[in-house]
């Protein structure tokens, strides 16, 4: 189960590290684009996906928002 409040966005972070790990098995040339492709594809979808958030649990996700990252988690917290 992925954990919310480490990053409000395990899935596509996790996307991200196994198209990484399955890039050493390929071309150090595939695995950059792969991840360029992951990371310019997602990145306006996770805003989108936060700006519907915000409009639907207003001041309770701002609250969240505030207390987790985007994508890794926080040390020390």
């Amino acid at each position: 189960m992925p954990s919310y409040r480490l990053s409000r966005n395990p899935m596509y972070a996790g996307e991200a590290v196994v198209l990484a790990r399955l890039g050493t098995l390929l071309r150090p040339c595939r695995r950059l684009g792969g991840l360029v492709i992951v990371c310019a594809a997602g990145t306006p979808i996770v805003r989108w996906e936060e700006r519907r958030h915000l409009e639907r649990f207003g001041d309770e996700y701002q609250t969240y928002l505030a207390a987790s990252p985007r994508w890794v988690g926080r040390t020390g917290t």
